[in-house]
């Protein structure tokens, strides 16, 4: 007896598509937190201007080619494996919060969760499953 697998493109019960930019961005976000660790063991100046252009970039591309769902799924997703690969490329715990952060978001996240580094990862996770849920 032939078992033939089928991935549908589309619609319930099957793999959509859409997702794939997600799952093909994350290799590159985790391969982004090895080099700036690397940057920041040797002093190197980390351009975080740079870092978030690629991911605003990239949520642009996906709005345009699959909606708003996936291209706040993109930032969210960025803000969740980037920080956490950082942090575990520089040997660090996962929840670390700089004293000072350098980069207008973890000046943000700062503000908003003081050194509570959980507590926004958590955030992103829940509202993660929720756009994606709404997609």
């Amino acid at each position: 007896m032939e078992h033939h697998i089928w991935i549908r493109c589309s619609g319930r019960g099957g793999f959509n598509m859409e997702y794939l930019i997600l799952v093909a961005y994350i290799p590159f976000i985790i391969w982004l937190a090895w080099d700036n660790s690397k940057r920041i063991k040797q002093g190197k100046i980390i351009h975080h201007w740079l870092n978030g252009s690629l991911h605003i970039l990239t949520a642009i591309t996906a709005l345009c080619f699959e909606g708003w769902q996936i291209a706040v799924a993109v930032l969210l997703v960025a803000r969740i494996v980037f920080n956490t690969a950082l942090n575990l490329f520089r040997g660090l715990p996962i929840d670390y919060v700089s004293q000072k952060p350098k980069s207008m978001v973890d000046k943000v996240e700062k503000k908003l969760f003081g050194n509570n580094g959980w507590l926004p990862l958590i955030i992103y996770s829940i509202l993660l499953t929720w756009v994606l849920v709404q997609h």
